[in-house]
């Protein structure tokens, strides 16, 4: 069920009868996913979910725009493997999308609430997703006037995605955590300098040398953990401030081939930043073949 929101709908600005968002694999059921978007019948953005090769819509969120304002209108995962986390994978795409049409603020468009919701259903699934992102779902009313930036729920959702989720078919596998909440942030491309060195670097030395593969098994450890708090800290902003600072310091090392000095900058914040947000996790260390 929808709600009705004042104002004319606007589309997305990509609103082609169909567009790949792109193919990502799924840490859980260990599958690739290809997410597409369309535009149906009434105007709605609707993203699908396939497994990669099949037709089958497995998962959907559906928005649309009002002004300034990036709507929710729908989200479901119908026949997904449980702990998937498709549904942060839907909200992150939805809101990089959002951002990049200038949007600033998402609210939520569906009549679904903690009272309406029946226990273990889709909706109070749904229900508990909205909550945590920051959304107050106590009633109809109140939901509908509840808003977050679309940078939080980018963020929130990124730290999710990024402990369930691979982007499919890339060289440098897996994300580089911290420079990417920096990146995204900012609203850089995934093919960034930053990332772009940094991803080199992981790959082409940190991997090959003793006990380098360690290191790389310990930091996706412990880099989501630290992304998750630091989103939830009060002053994240200025966190992700000094982070940021640090990595293009580590990026200019490395252009120069200082790789010693860049990993012992690199590694040096990373063990500050657990220590300061995850001293109270317990993590096993794979050391990698």
């Amino acid at each position: 069920m929808e709600l009705v929101k004042e104002g004319k709908p606007q589309a997305s600005s990509s609103a082609h009868v169909l567009t790949k968002c792109g193919r990502f694999q799924s840490v859980v059921a260990k599958k690739d996913y290809v997410v597409t978007k369309r535009i149906d019948g009434q105007g709605r953005t609707v993203l699908e979910v396939r497994e990669y090769g099949g037709s089958e819509v497995l998962a959907e969120m559906k928005y649309r725009y009002f002004g300034d304002e990036a709507t929710m209108l729908h989200v479901e995962a119908y026949s997904m493997p449980p702990g998937t986390g498709v549904t942060w994978l839907l909200f992150f795409l939805f809101a990089k999308q959002a951002k990049q049409d200038g949007k600033g603020t998402v609210t939520i468009g569906t009549g679904v609430t903690a009272q309406s919701a029946v226990a273990d259903s889709p909706e109070a699934r749904a229900v508990y997703i909205y909550t945590e992102l920051g959304f107050n779902a106590q009633d109809a009313y109140t939901l509908s006037h509840s808003s977050r930036t679309v940078d939080h729920v980018q963020q929130f959702s990124l730290a999710k995605v990024q402990r369930n989720w691979l982007q499919a078919n890339e060289d440098s596998g897996r994300p580089c955590f911290l420079t990417s909440a920096c990146t995204v942030a900012r609203n850089l491309p995934d093919d960034c300098e930053e990332l772009t060195v940094l991803r080199g670097f992981r790959d082409n030395y940190l991997r090959h040398m003793a006990g380098g593969k360690a290191l790389v098994n310990r930091y996706y450890q412990i880099a989501p953990l630290i992304v998750s708090a630091i989103n939830r800290a009060p002053d994240r902003e200025t966190i992700l401030d000094a982070v940021f600072q640090v990595i293009r310091a580590c990026v200019a090392a490395l252009k120069e081939s200082r790789f010693e000095e860049a990993l012992q900058r690199y590694g040096g914040m990373v063990r500050e930043l657990e220590y300061r947000f995850c001293a109270n996790e317990a993590l096993t260390v794979d050391p990698g073949e």
